[in-house]
């Protein structure tokens, strides 16, 4: 799997160099709009390294006051371009793929309540699958709506339990899991958390409204090498360092 991983990212890349290195080191301007357009490597199909095509394209402008439109001089290839260049995840298309530090399956429990809602905007922004667990069809639209692609139900209609985990994993974009669980439920689905995370997969737990997750030893961890943390939101805005990054951030978007 991780040969396989390499060399799609490796054939993929090799790619796109020779296609900028062809077109030299300056993009060459649309003569009729000069000012107007750039090159880009673009997709009009899905499938292996010959789907990605050098084009001149439409710069993109700005959609609101607040945006910024920002240059870029070199680009990162991750794997999770690959993947959606091979269609396991869809996109509109043509696509200017590129997906800069996100990306990967992320599965969100009780994706309709308030902080689920918000994990998936964010996860889905930085372009990640999200999948959502949900206990009625009106949450799984709701969840839907804000930024994950599959809902999971816990039950049907009829109240009968489903089976969670083989839903979760069939709704992953290669049926092997998840890079991140985000838990609010604790003793319910902490079980089938480690059935659904890759290795080396990320178990946050924020939450444990169906009670405390019993106690594990260090080894319960060792199966798939995985990463465990319990946050807590007062342990991440201490008033010094709060204020510093809230400056920052300010002051950068001015």
């Amino acid at each position: 799997m991780i040969q396989t991983c390499a060399a799609n990212i490796f054939l993929s890349w090799f790619r796109i160099f020779t296609l900028t290195e062809l077109a030299g080191k300056e993009p060459s301007p649309n003569p009729a709009s000069p000012h107007n357009t750039m090159q880009a490597i673009q997709m009009n199909e899905t499938g292996g390294p010959e789907v990605l095509k050098l084009a001149t394209i439409d710069k993109p402008t700005l959609t609101a006051d607040d945006h910024i439109l920002v240059k870029n001089i070199y680009a990162s290839l991750n794997f999770i371009d690959t993947v959606v260049q091979r269609g396991k995840i869809p996109q509109k298309l043509p696509l200017v793929p590129g997906m800069e530090g996100g990306g990967g399956n992320v599965l969100v429990h009780v994706g309709a309540g308030g902080m689920g809602q918000l994990l998936s905007k964010i996860s889905s922004y930085r372009g990640a699958n999200v999948v959502a667990t949900v206990s009625t069809a009106s949450k799984a639209e709701l969840s839907k709506a804000n930024g994950a692609k599959v809902a999971v139900r816990y039950s049907d209609d009829a109240g009968n339990a489903k089976d969670l985990v083989q839903d979760a994993l069939a709704a992953s974009t290669d049926g092997e899991g998840f890079e991140v669980v985000y838990d609010s439920v604790g003793k319910a689905t902490w079980d089938r958390d480690k059935e659904v995370l890759k290795p080396r997969g990320h178990l946050v737990l924020y939450g444990d409204a169906s009670g405390s997750p019993d106690p594990v030893s260090p080894g319960w961890f060792a199966g798939k090498s995985l990463i465990f943390t319990r946050p807590v939101l007062f342990d991440y805005i201490t008033p010094g360092e709060f204020q510093s990054r809230a400056r920052a951030s300010l002051s950068g978007s001015r």
